[in-house]
């Protein structure tokens, strides 16, 4: 998907390894990667690259990392508590894009016992609040194969080219 949306800005809330982070950061003008643990940044490397280490929260308090651009993608995968993700999500909001993606991970468990606090947790109800939000603001679409990824974009996207209506 980064391939084929080649983003300004990326920003990843939740790196862990930093797996995802340089597979999708390689595609992207700019990459962010936001974590917790100081020793992720470890993960962040390359010249168009940035790490903070905090949570989404922080995003907003390195503004000088954003200049002026706005984040094209993202994805959360950091605590994996629905509160947590929608804490992350509204963090992110102001600052991006008006065609943004945002993924989100761990949104559809295998069972009941995937839904514990150190696997996918509760994240698989945001998909559903995330679609009431902001008065419909947004559609999600979630691949249905465990652990789950969710994608979330403007319901209002218009083409660039029509006139605005």
């Amino acid at each position: 998907m980064a391939a084929v949306i080649r983003p300004v800005l990326y920003v990843e809330i939740g790196i862990y390894q930093g797996t995802t982070f340089r597979a999708v950061a390689r595609h992207a003008e700019k990459a962010i990667g936001v974590d917790i643990n100081p020793g992720c940044e470890k993960f962040v490397t390359g010249s168009t690259t940035s790490f903070i280490c905090g949570t989404s929260r922080d995003v907003g308090l390195h503004r000088w990392i954003l200049e002026e651009t706005q984040i094209d993608l993202a994805f959360i995968d950091g605590d994996h508590s629905f509160e947590s993700v929608k804490e992350d999500f509204l963090n992110l909001v102001p600052y991006l894009s008006s065609h943004a993606l945002v993924c989100f991970h761990d949104t559809y468990p295998a069972n009941h016992n995937s839904t514990s606090p150190n696997l996918c947790g509760d994240a698989y109800r945001f998909p559903e609040w995330c679609q009431q939000y902001d008065n419909g603001a947004w559609n999600a679409v979630t691949f249905p194969r465990h652990p789950g990824l969710t994608v979330v974009g403007r319901s209002n996207l218009t083409l660039p080219w029509q006139p605005l209506r």
